[in-house]
């Protein structure tokens, strides 16, 4: 049965992210990601997620070489962790930093992460609504295709009576319009 506090963060994901339905966006790319945990806990998480970016109109020439493009992820996938399975999603904004012709890039964001069970075995989330921050790097090995590494951590933010987080090592290749 669906809780109260699940529905809460349902809603609050959907009031985030109604308004962006007016703004022109630019698909940028699309693509799938692989992550875990540290091999050296015992608490092994897994993550794995499909991924679409969208660039939007807002974007800084920072002087020197610098561009700042900011950015909309959607992200759809499963985590197992502790012999427990579940679906999640996320949305949320990222930030995107290039210098010159450099095809490496600098990547963040946060976006507010739906999780499908809040008890992976003995490790509780606390709830079902958490927060997906990143960062990393993205090596543009040709004009069309990207090749990524992320630092992710995902946490309730202690919205939550139980707030233990997990921080994941991801790996990713993707499509680039």
């Amino acid at each position: 049965m669906v809780s109260a506090k699940n529905w809460i963060g349902c809603l609050l994901l959907g009031m985030l992210v109604s308004p962006l339905a007016g703004f022109d966006l630019r698909l940028e790319s699309t693509g799938v990601r692989g992550a875990f945990s540290n091999p050296f806990n015992h608490a092994r998480f897994y993550h794995t997620e499909a991924f679409i970016n969208w660039d939007t109109p807002w974007h800084w020439e920072l002087g020197r070489g610098w561009h700042l493009q900011t950015r909309l992820e959607l992200t759809g996938g499963w985590m197992n962790g502790r012999g427990e399975d579940a679906a999640f999603g996320t949305i949320g904004p990222g930030f995107v930093a290039s210098w010159k012709d450099l095809p490496i890039v600098l990547e963040a964001g946060i976006s507010p992460t739906v999780l499908g069970r809040e008890q992976f075995g003995n490790t509780d989330f606390g709830t079902v609504f958490q927060f997906t921050t990143h960062g990393g790097l993205t090596w543009n090995v040709t004009r069309r295709m990207g090749v990524g590494l992320r630092f992710l951590h995902i946490s309730n933010a202690d919205i939550g009576p139980s707030n233990p987080g997990v921080n994941l090592y991801s790996v990713g290749l993707g499509w680039r319009f």
